[in-house]
């Protein structure tokens, strides 16, 4: 099934600002498996498109927003569930990537998680608003070997935590030619 690019929509929302960051990865780095905490049009669209094997999305929030999203996408590589139960993680299924944009009550505990776990790439959204805990990611990523990628030229912003250091060179190049501009 062709997946609908609503990733390359124009985005009047805000919704869809991690978009640029996710295409400066997948540009440099070949994904096979990505796990999304938060489903929604911009990412799942994009994750379906450009993740190689195997993307697993995880509603948190609402039921309703799930069935939209499930009812709109099919793919053979995708798996998603719904669960109300904040503290259940599938981290134990080593994505290459993970992107947080889900349950505000997760998404700094999902990140520690994951660099626990060794996950080579999270890119975590709406890193601008402290309401979702992102501070304290800051004292994990030193513990457990990882950068910290930011890219804050448009609103929310989006954050990119890793250990693979060529990663790490590409994105730095990126930002710094958006800034020369």
């Amino acid at each position: 099934m062709i997946i609908e690019k609503d990733y390359d929509k124009e985005d009047n929302s805000g919704y869809g600002t991690h978009i640029p960051c996710l295409k400066a990865i997948f540009d440099n780095i070949e994904i096979d498996f990505a796990i999304e905490y938060g489903m929604g049009y911009f990412s799942t669209s994009f994750l379906l498109d450009r993740v190689k094997s195997r993307v697993h999305s995880i509603e948190m929030q609402d039921l309703e927003w799930y069935d939209k999203v499930v009812a709109k996408y099919d793919s053979d590589k995708w798996t998603h569930e719904f669960s109300e139960d904040v503290t259940r993680f599938v981290l134990n299924q080593n994505p290459d990537l993970l992107l947080v944009d889900g349950s505000s009550v997760t998404r700094a505990i999902g990140i520690v998680h994951a660099m626990q776990m060794g996950i080579g790439i999270i890119v975590a959204h709406d890193t601008e608003s402290p309401w979702y805990g992102y501070n304290m990611v800051e004292d994990y990523r030193e513990r457990y070997g990882y950068t910290s990628i930011h890219f804050t030229d448009v609103a929310p912003f989006t954050s990119v935590y890793t250990t693979n250091e060529k990663l790490i060179g590409d994105l730095n190049l990126i930002i710094a030619d958006k800034n020369e501009l």
